[in-house]
């Protein structure tokens, strides 16, 4: 076969392009000067024939206006090509309508054709000269707008416009690609994402590849030069303690771009944003755990939120020893797991009823908490794979908790179908995805859409603890490729957030509630339960309206809440508020203005660990202390001169 037919039509326009006549490389050149040439032809002409007033004023707008049309018309064009040929065409406008009033031939009018001129064709041609393809000697840095096509895989693909932007999080420049012809595509660029992270100096990690809507021969490249999700960020504090769960979402950390990383719990119908549950997956070390703990922190310091009821089959103590005393209820070992999640389609019932009932027919809301007293009650299951998968108790749960005030969250190593169900996994509508061994892991947690825009955990595996992918609802879908890391938190900083939270007493568990979801779970510590203690106004339920939950009404029997020591009675609990009475005075009149939990620590008071702060924060209610600003629980006496003015 000879070396003609050998050749084909891509090769072919390759040879042209590498060698074409002189004629058709000077010519970009010459336009504008021809051009400029042509308008002192055509000045010539005017000032002889169109000299009046009429025609005066007609090319007096000419320039102006064609100028304009020239903007807007190459808004599809490189910006550095639209702003010469708008400037070229305004100053050949203005100069045509000068030179027919004044003459094309006068002394002033003459100059300022050959400098204006001249400056105008110089810059359009340094702008050519700038877009012209980039060769082997050049030192491609920042520059060229076709420095991409040096990426193998890419020649065909031209960058168009770049732009520079700073943010929270340092600078991060966004490049859009051109994809003439549609001989590339976004998914092209995507396979050369390691190649571009190469050519700019940064990492995999620090490149996102993304469609750009409506555009099939256009690309956008975020380039992240600076990335905080690199290093360990400490842990800021709750972000909104005292408000509302429906407030904002649950802060757990920072993202690339340096916005707070965080997901919702609640929903809302202004924001068309449903209530979801949440899945943590990833491999043992990735941060799942700890993340989990940074979302608790903030459900205990939202007023209307109770502490999450946790289970976990395998290593309760281990995961949660240092925080257990936050729990009303948990499951520790794998029989009261079981039995928790087989108590939750019970105690979604009856939710169901209790909000209806008192008119919240489309859900939880914070009414329900300010007038009722039910407040959000999370539930989270821990190394849950072998509690999820066939289980038609928690998929039921799953189902009915999203309208319910009572959000479910779960957390496993890899979301496949062995240990959650399609189905169920479906239902969690948002995923965190920490570091996993393979990229394959991943699939089952995130969407290809989030993938194929590069989300990789795989590349860190468990080697940046918190470091991770969010698939969250309240969120634009384009973000979700972003990388996060949660917040490293000290074992101090978590008990200081749950003294301040304890110390305030906001919401606990609604009694109906607890007892379905405590049915059958023995707990060696009982912590405080009903809201009903804590608030004096819990307001008296209508006569025709039966709250009482299942095993009450049937006269079934009700296990009874157990501490150390015996059974807690209203007797006991009178006898502990003297002691603190006389406690208190002793300090007043010996000149302490101020106290904390630990001045009542010598004195025989009841042993749940919250019984003091649930008092401390009854008697600020009745003005006897009041709460010093600040992080520490602390109290200010008042004086019974303030009493009286009070």
């Amino acid at each position: 076969m000879s070396k003609t037919a050998m050749t084909d039509e891509t090769s072919v326009k390759v040879t042209r392009l590498r060698h074409l006549p002189l004629r058709y490389r000077v010519q970009p050149f010459l336009t504008p000067w021809a051009i400029m040439g042509l308008i002192f032809l055509a000045a010539l002409v005017t000032h002889h024939f169109a000299h009046g007033p009429v025609a005066q004023a007609f090319l007096a707008t000419m320039g102006p206006g064609l100028g304009w049309w020239t903007w807007e018309t190459w808004g599809r064009r490189h910006e550095h090509a639209r702003l010469a040929a708008t400037a070229f065409v305004v100053g050949m406008g203005v100069w045509l309508a000068l030179a027919t009033a004044l003459g094309p031939l006068t002394s002033a009018i003459v100059w300022s054709w050959i400098f204006g001129g001249a400056y105008l064709c110089l810059a359009w041609n340094i702008r050519y000269a700038g877009i012209t393809p980039t060769n082997k000697h050049d030192g491609v840095k920042e520059g060229p707008v076709d420095s991409i096509s040096k990426v193998k895989g890419l020649k065909n693909t031209v960058t168009g416009k770049v732009k520079e932007i700073t943010d929270k999080a340092g600078k991060r420049v966004e490049i859009i690609l051109n994809h003439p012809d549609g001989r590339n595509t976004t998914k092209d660029v995507r396979r050369r994402k390691d190649n571009i992270a190469g050519l700019h100096s940064v990492g995999p990690d620090n490149v996102r590849v993304s469609e750009v809507d409506g555009r099939g021969d256009q690309t956008r490249v975020t380039i992240r030069l600076t990335n905080p999700t690199t290093d360990v960020i400490e842990y800021e504090g709750p972000s909104r303690p005292g408000q509302s769960i429906t407030a904002g979402p649950l802060r757990t950390g920072r993202r690339e771009d340096g916005q707070e990383s965080g997901h919702w719990i609640t929903g809302s119908d202004e924001q068309s944003r449903a209530a979801s549950a949440t899945l943590y997956s990833g491999m043992t070390g990735s941060g799942k755990t700890e993340a989990f703990i940074l979302a608790m922190l903030e459900m205990i310091t939202r007023t209307d939120c109770a502490p999450p009821i946790v289970a976990d089959p395998e290593k309760f103590m281990l995961s949660f020893g240092h925080v257990m005393h936050v729990f009303d209820l948990y499951a520790d070992g794998p029989d009261d797991t079981a039995q928790l999640i087989s108590n939750l389609p019970d105690a979604m019932r009856y939710r169901a009823r209790l909000l209806g009932q008192h008119g919240f027919h489309k859900g939880w809301v914070p009414e329900a908490w300010t007038r009722f007293r039910i407040p959000v009650q999370p539930i989270h299951v821990e190394e849950a794979s072998g509690y999820l998968a066939n289980s038609p108790a928690f998929q039921k749960a799953i189902t009915l908790c999203r309208a319910l005030g009572m959000p479910v969250s779960a957390s496993l190593q890899v979301a496949g179908y062995r240990q959650i169900d399609r189905a169920v996994r479906s239902q969690f509508g948002n995923s965190l995805a920490f570091g996993v061994r393979e990229l394959i892991d991943a699939r089952f947690a995130l969407l290809d859409e989030t993938l194929n825009a590069g989300a990789d955990p795989s590349r860190w595996a468990n080697n940046h603890p918190g470091r991770h992918y969010e698939e969250v609802t309240g969120v634009p879908s384009d973000e979700w490729p972003m990388v996060h890391r949660t917040f490293k938190a000290s074992d101090e900083k978590i008990q200081a957030v749950i003294e301040m939270a304890q110390g305030a007493g906001w919401a606990k568990c609604d009694p109906g509630t607890f007892d379905l979801l405590s049915r059958g779970i023995t707990l060696p510590v009982r912590p405080s339960v009903s809201s009903a203690v804590a608030f004096p106004e819990w307001p008296e339920p209508p006569e025709d309206v039966d709250l009482s939950p299942a095993p009450l009404r049937t006269g079934a029997a009700v296990r009874p809440y157990l501490i150390k020591g015996g059974v807690e009675t209203a007797d006991a609990d009178n006898e502990a508020r003297d002691l603190v009475t006389m406690r208190i005075k002793e300090l007043a009149d010996s000149g302490v203005t101020e106290l904390t939990k630990d001045d009542f620590a010598d004195l025989d008071l009841p042993k749940s660990r919250t019984w003091i702060f649930k008092e401390l924060a009854r008697r600020v209610e009745i003005k006897e202390l009041r709460r010093v600003p600040g992080k520490a629980a602390k109290y200010e006496i008042v004086s019974m001169i303030e009493k009286e003015e009070g």
